[in-house]
């Protein structure tokens, strides 16, 4: 009897932690977006074209200060660093991000999937 019973709790064991599971998202808006971050200085004036969403000219108003931090991040410009949003389409978007004085500083192709949000740091 007992052993018919440890034999029940451990299949029940094994049965439950090799069982899978899925994440049901209650959110009906699934936004998708590229956030870009990096000092505040390099930010400021600089250009940004990532598919049909493009900012000519970055300004205060389109950045934001990240309201957490994770340790990789804390450095000695931590209090400088700014955020900025980038409402996208699901897809591959090339993304490029022009300086103040109009230097290439990264070029790449991003995949970013629906309702994912992808972080780029510079």
């Amino acid at each position: 009897m007992i052993n018919n019973l440890l034999n029940l709790i451990i299949t029940i064991g094994l049965v439950s932690s090799c069982a899978t599971y899925s994440v049901v998202t209650t959110n009906p808006i699934e936004e998708t977006m590229i956030l870009i971050q990096g000092n505040y200085d390099e930010l400021v004036d600089s250009r940004i074209d990532a598919g049909k969403y493009s900012i000519n000219i970055v300004t205060n108003d389109n950045l934001y200060k990240e309201k957490q931090q994770t340790s990789n991040q804390l450095n000695e410009n931590w209090r400088r660093m700014r955020m900025i949003k980038l409402p996208v389409e699901a897809g591959t978007i090339r993304l490029k991000i022009y300086s103040k004085n109009g230097t290439l500083v990264f070029d790449k192709d991003v995949y970013v999937g629906k309702g994912q949000v992808r972080k780029i740091q510079l």
